[in-house]
């Protein structure tokens, strides 16, 4: 229920924000980018979709966002979001930093209950999520622009397995860690607004 709401707020975020708000002289205006691209990792490549709302102001963008990321365990990453462009207004290159949490979506692939019980077999939990890296932005108009950036992706995935041990007559219950860190480099196209 509450990635629910939290997806909600973040897609509302321009329904709620004015565009243009003048402060002290100074200008502060509404940002958002749909970004898709690669995830590559040691075991394999996969593709992926990003998307961030939030404020601009000066050289700086600040916001949230969401992304749909399947490498390894499907995973929706719940971040926040900062970049620097260093021209504003013009093309130019920019750098961005995002963290949060990377909520596991589970499809499936981890049976949570014992086959024909209703005992937990497997519970899933969110893990820390972060990256950062360098882009290009091609302005369009005076809204919107073309986006290529590439950097560093880490996502942290964890369980936990309840399995019963055989001690000779009896059996025993027993709770086993599992935790993955997958180190990636992601390459994305998207428009920023």
């Amino acid at each position: 229920m509450r990635i629910l709401f939290l997806l909600c707020m973040i897609i509302l975020v321009p329904v709620l924000l004015p565009a243009q708000v003048q402060k002290a002289g100074e200008r502060l205006s509404y940002a958002s980018s749909y970004q898709f691209g690669m995830i590559v990792g040691k075991a394999y490549t996969t593709y992926g979709l990003q998307m961030v709302h939030g404020v601009r102001y000066k050289n700086y963008e600040l916001g949230a966002g969401v992304a749909l990321d399947p490498y390894g365990f499907r995973t929706i990453p719940v971040f926040g979001h900062l970049a620097y462009v260093l021209k504003p207004g013009k093309s130019s290159a920019y750098v961005w930093g995002d963290a949060g949490a990377s909520i596991p979506w589970n499809y499936g692939a981890i049976p949570e209950k014992q086959m024909g019980t209703n005992l937990e077999w497997h519970k899933l939990y969110s893990g820390f999520y972060g990256e950062a890296g360098i882009g290009y932005r091609i302005k369009i108009d005076n809204r919107s622009a073309i986006t290529f950036s590439g950097g560093y992706s880490f996502k942290r995935f964890r369980y936990t397995e309840n399995t019963y041990v055989w001690n000779g007559s009896t059996s025993s219950p027993q709770k086993d860690w599992y935790v993955f860190d997958y180190h990636r480099l992601t390459f994305r196209i998207g428009i920023a607004f």
